[in-house]
């Protein structure tokens, strides 16, 4: 054990003079980017926790950890000559977390000027104090980098094989990452000729875990695939999977229609399950138009259609409902989105919940249409499927990404009546696609 360096009941400068006096911070604004000095840096933190080492059976490698706590750069390097800047922003956005609110979205200079008064008042310390289990958990980080030889700590970094489950780690797209750091260490030790038995211990470890990292990854794959994630399609869409190699549920959106009138029920799900089942080939487009049949519409119902901001009862009324949840997992699956329009009115209660902005319009008759190019290498197919107990019918979109990862973002409210989301779709070779829809309406109600 060894003692904490300030007297138990320590606390904090409770004015800016005397705070700027003992610590040299957050005077001045013209300071911002200068660094905090270590020895302060660590001051600040044991005054912030006086108590950690009351909890903590230290051992000589802790002790050093702590005596050198700010030299740790690779395991803790937030605080590794942190600015005054960063200090201030990262313990208000800590306070954030620790108090169950979402961190600030702001870009850093007005969060900085934001919260810049209550910190020159010294008033953050006392709302944002790094707590305890910050500490813990960086001497946990650190403990478990000193049994692997130093190698800096991350999440695939771990104390037990177990623990590379599909509940820790369910994106397979991580994977990689937690591989090929696993896979430089292994290469780092097996290049050595003479290993010590605690480096012959750790290339040990660190080989299951690989191995455990790749078993997890056929175990997602697995799961993920869409003849077991999907088990209630018919055998000809199952079939049509397995023919072409198809790997991956794209995307998928769901709609309640437990409220809708008869008719509207009919001619969404009718109209939708239009594309059930097609194969898409890569570089055809669909024309939704042309699958619902143009001007072949005595196949649906009569309904409620809005046309020029007017309410109108005519046939095929609620296809555009039908419309936006093909169009909705289209534009999610990082399709490309030749021609789309939203609505003039928008009716929260007619789409998906919670996604404004997504919607899609489409009458005959009109140059109002939906089409969708498939710009993936391979085939896609849609399976709509329709769970009358629960009255929802989800579209999903089946096929192989050109993507390695996909990022929504939205709805984001632009002003009454204008939403915008983005799609950000990066490229197996690291480059990003970043693309934006808006959507603006004449009204809204929800």
């Amino acid at each position: 054990m060894i003692s904490v360096l300030v007297p138990a009941g320590a606390v904090f400068a409770s004015t800016p003079s005397e705070f700027g006096r003992e610590y040299g911070l957050l005077i001045h604004q013209r300071n911002a980017e200068a660094p905090v000095p270590r020895i302060k840096m660590l001051s600040i933190l044991l005054r912030a926790f006086p108590k950690a080492s009351d909890n903590i059976d230290l051992s000589s490698d802790v002790s050093i950890c702590t005596l050198e706590f700010l030299n740790c750069s690779k395991y803790f390097y937030r605080y590794r000559n942190a600015s005054q800047r960063d200090l201030l922003i990262w313990s208000y956005q800590l306070d954030r977390l620790n108090s169950g609110k979402n961190i600030s979205t702001k870009d850093s200079e007005t969060l900085y000027k934001d919260i810049w008064l209550e910190a020159r008042n010294n008033n953050w310390l006392k709302s944002t104090e790094i707590t305890h289990y910050v500490f813990q958990n960086f001497l946990y980080k650190y403990l478990t980098s000193k049994k692997f030889l130093d190698h800096p700590f991350y999440e695939g970094l771990v104390l037990e094989a177990d623990d590379i489950n599909v509940k820790n780690y369910n994106d397979i797209n991580d994977l990689p990452v937690y591989q090929s750091n696993l896979f430089e260490h292994l290469l780092t030790l097996k290049s050595k000729r003479l290993r010590s038995k605690k480096e012959d211990n750790v290339l040990k470890l660190l080989t299951g875990y690989y191995q455990s990292f790749k078993n997890l990854e056929a175990e997602i794959y697995a799961l993920n695939h869409p003849l077991n994630k999907l088990p209630n399609m018919p055998d000809d869409i199952r079939q049509a999977v397995i023919y072409n190699n198809l790997n991956e549920v794209l995307s998928s959106v769901s709609y309640d229609y437990s409220k809708d009138i008869s008719n509207r029920r009919y001619n969404v799900i009718h109209g939708a399950s239009k594309l059930s089942g097609d194969i898409v080939q890569p570089g055809a487009v669909i024309d939704f138009m042309y699958e619902l049949g143009d001007n072949k519409w005595w196949d649906y119902k009569w309904g409620w259609v809005v046309i020029n901001g007017e309410a109108k009862w005519l046939l095929g009324g609620g296809l555009c409902g039908s419309a936006t949840i093909i169009f909705n997992p289209s534009w999610k699956a990082g399709l490309q989105i030749i021609k789309r329009y939203p609505h003039s009115l928008y009716y929260g209660s007619l789409y998906p919940a919670g996604e404004i902005g997504l919607d899609a319009t489409i009458y005959r008759n009109s140059h109002k249409n939906l089409k969708i190019r498939n710009n993936s290498k391979s085939p896609i197919i849609y399976y709509v499927e329709d769970d009358k107990d629960a009255q929802i019918v989800t579209v999903y979109i089946i096929g192989n990404s050109p993507y390695k990862s996909i990022k929504i973002e939205g709805p984001i409210k632009i002003d009454r009546t204008t939403y915008k989301w983005i799609r950000r779709m990066e490229n197996f070779d690291g480059t990003v696609n970043i693309e934006e829809l808006v959507s603006k309406y004449w009204r809204v109600y929800n």
